[in-house]
């Protein structure tokens, strides 16, 4: 098996340094094709022999151009590649990313797309299901609002909406939207994990959307019984378990050393842990089905059997196929 890394940029040369040149046949880098770096010679894509494809193994160096260069070696029907950058090779399944790894995420392409989003009103599948969920006047809280796109979005619709997260970046990258759009957002630097800073049932409505599949069931429950607290109403959105598009595709993009999220546990019913943490009238259902196909490669076979499937059946959610577990509930208190 070959291997070669993708990008011959400063790295691609740290990559090198790393696997050593004796374990680099080549390097594959548009710009510089036919350059010869570190002894190593260069190649386009296009110059690689198409039987090499299915034996070759990418180490692809940049994160900043990652989700560039995975479409284009997809694009160009390549099947083994890594993810590697920073010294390390990403897409641990095992662990919780750090701050500073989300803190990564949120920077100016993350801010442009916002933006957009809120000029355009093309949100998000979570951000659609909490703008039903809420009413205009309502006080509403984010917790771990990361690129602030929902918060933003309930703030423009006439909610007051107050959001945390504990990355330093992600604060400050709400910050400048809220400069940039005008829309008003209370935010707070903080763990969700710790005691948070509001009145008893402070807020209306108090969610969640990509946090709590982070966790295992016992801090999923403890962190779900400090919040009651502040809330009349709490909102969880994670992962579904029972999504077959999901679960597929996050399964290959491990394999594939491409997943970018560190440990995520989907779930199929959090109906018990919000019990256990003292919520009454829970109700559960999935959303954004269609959204569970993007995890998979576009010409996947899994994909274009469901789609096929979604085009020739009416009310696909009622079969549990959405990409988010919707679970809500009251504060009896």
């Amino acid at each position: 098996m070959k291997i070669a890394i993708f990008g011959a940029g400063k790295d691609g040369i740290k990559a090198l340094q790393d696997f050593g040149k004796d374990n680099v046949s080549f390097f594959i880098d548009n710009y510089k094709a036919g350059d010869v770096v570190n002894g190593i010679p260069v190649y386009s894509l296009l110059q690689i022999p198409q039987e090499w494809k299915e034996k070759l193994l990418i180490f692809v160096a940049s994160d900043k151009y990652k989700e560039a260069m995975v479409l284009q070696l997809e694009e160009n029907h390549y099947i083994n590649y890594r993810i590697y950058a920073n010294g390390h090779i990403s897409g641990s399944t095992r662990e919780r990313l750090s701050r500073e790894q989300w803190g990564e995420m949120y920077n100016e392409t993350t801010l442009e797309n916002v933006i957009n989003h809120l000029e355009n009103g093309c949100f998000n599948v979570q951000t659609q299901e909490i703008l039903k969920i809420t009413h205009e006047g309502e006080h509403v809280l984010e917790i771990g609002c990361g690129t602030g796109e929902s918060s933003l979005a309930l703030s423009k619709e006439g909610r007051f909406v107050s959001a945390l997260d504990y990355s330093v970046q992600s604060i400050q990258l709400v910050s400048r939207l809220v400069e940039q759009t005008g829309y008003k957002v209370d935010m707070y630097c903080i763990d969700a994990f710790g005691e948070l800073p509001f009145k008893n049932r402070e807020f209306d409505v108090v969610f969640q959307a990509g946090l709590l599949e982070h966790f295992e069931r016992k801090q999923r429950i403890e962190m779900l019984s400090k919040w009651r607290r502040i809330c009349r109403k709490m909102v969880s959105m994670i992962p579904n378990a029972h999504s077959l598009a999901y679960r597929a595709g996050k399964k290959l993009q491990e394999d594939g050393g491409i997943w970018a999220w560190g440990l995520e546990i989907p779930q199929s019913s959090l109906l018990s842990e919000f019990e256990q943490a003292g919520y009454t009238d829970i109700q559960e259902y999935s959303i954004g089905a269609r959204k569970a196909l993007d995890f998979l490669p576009k010409n996947h076979y899994l994909r274009i059997a469901i789609e096929r499937w979604m085009d020739e059946t009416n009310n696909i959610e009622d079969w549990g196929q959405g990409y988010l577990l919707v679970t809500t509930a009251k504060n009896p208190d």
